[in-house]
Order: structure tokens, then sequence, then C-alpha cells
């Protein structure tokens, strides 16, 4: 009867460890690369927010307007940058449930 306990017990941590958080999701970090920054709105109202569109790939970085306003010339929603960011492995949801890639923006360097 104890080994049968001790097998149930060693299963189920087992079985809870494999199924942990995904914490162990591999980030990337990407140099230098080009694209626009776009600031589609508040996604409170079903806009996209803050998304960094490459050649590629379009991602969706967290905070609102305030955080890039710096970045983006007057009346203006979007600018060409190099930037340099990282992959968090997570999706960011924006507007009507659309799913990008979630980054976090680490260097943006607006280009004339």
């Amino acid at each position: 009867m104890r080994s049968l306990l001790l097998a149930t017990i060693s299963t189920v941590f087992l079985f809870l460890t494999a199924c942990g958080t995904d914490n162990n999701v591999p980030t990337q970090i990407i140099s230098d690369k080009p694209g626009t920054l776009i600031w589609g709105g508040s996604p409170a109202t079903d806009g996209t927010g803050i998304l960094l569109e490459t050649a590629d790939t379009t991602y969706g970085a967290p905070g609102v307007y305030e955080d890039y306003e710096e970045y983006f010339p007057e009346n203006e929603s979007s600018v060409e940058v190099i930037t340099d960011f990282q992959v968090t492995g997570k999706e960011a949801t924006r507007g009507w449930g659309v799913k990008f890639p979630e980054i976090r923006l680490i260097n943006i360097e607006v280009t004339e």
C-alpha cells in the first residue's frame, strides 16, 4: 500500500511539473531591425496600440501612446525606425482579437 501511495505521489508531482508555466520559453533579442513604429489607437477602443511592422512580421509592444510620443512627429501615427527588441514568446491581442507576437522594445532610433 505504501509503495502505491509513493508511486501515485511521484506521478502527480511529475505531471504537475510538466504542466507548469512556460517560464522556460526562450526569448530572442533582435538588433538593428528596420521597421515602422505605428500607433493604431487605444486597444481599449478596438485599436491596435503600438505595433512594430518589419519586412516579415508585425509585432505588438506594450504601453500607451504617451510612452512613445517622443518618437512620433506632430500629427503623425507612424514613423520609420531602427530598433533593438526582445521577442517575449507571448502574444499581444489587439483590435478585434488580432494576435501579434509580443515584443519589448529595448532601443528605438528614428530614421530620417
